[in-house]
């Protein structure tokens, strides 16, 4: 067990509905590092606009490339797209848990991250990479969809499956969440 898969997350997960929407909410939570997989997650976000899907894209959290992201958002017309949302306290990432539709952790390295044990317990499907101990715990395309690291197309692809099947966001939330109570 986790002490990071509260009971606050698992009620979120129960009490999660998973609708068709015009507009879906995207979730990172995480340091804003290199490693963390943040330039191809922006450079994702910059195909999935041109390709005209409705979305918002929130990052929790901070780090050294802050400044970069920052520039590269005004660079890259991305400012209705994406907001920064630094470092926030418990109660109010609960709120972006249970708001969100889609968490997205494309990761280099990790062992395994507090971020989509929470997700994962709220029943918020994810993507995140084949690193670390995440292959040993999750199943791709059952309670989560996993793509390897450093793979800027596989994260285009696996962000845009999300966001086009309604009954797959289901299945992997309700199996996400099963997950994480076990």
């Amino acid at each position: 067990p986790n002490w990071t898969a509260t009971e606050e997350l698992i009620k979120i997960g129960e009490n999660r509905q998973i609708v068709k929407k015009d507009k879906l909410n995207l979730l990172f939570v995480g340091w804003l590092e290199k490693e963390k997989g943040v330039e191809e997650l922006l450079n994702a976000i910059i195909h999935i606009k041109k390709r005209q899907y409705k979305f918002k894209m929130f990052f929790i959290g901070d780090g050294t490339i802050m400044s970069d992201v920052k520039k590269f958002i005004v660079q890259n017309n991305l400012t209705e797209n994406i907001e920064l949302k630094g470092w926030q306290n418990s109660e109010t990432i609960l709120k972006f848990y249970a708001s969100s539709d889609i968490f997205i952790l494309p990761s280099w390295k990790e062992g395994m991250p507090n971020s989509l044990i929470e997700s994962i317990s709220s029943g918020l499907p994810s993507i995140v990479t084949k690193v670390g101990v995440i292959p040993n715990y999750l199943k791709d395309s059952y309670d989560s969809i996993q793509i390897n690291p450093n793979n800027e197309s596989e994260l285009i692809n696996a962000i845009e499956k999300l966001m086009n099947s309604t009954e797959l966001r289901k299945k992997i939330s309700k199996n996400s969440l099963m997950t994480a109570k076990s």
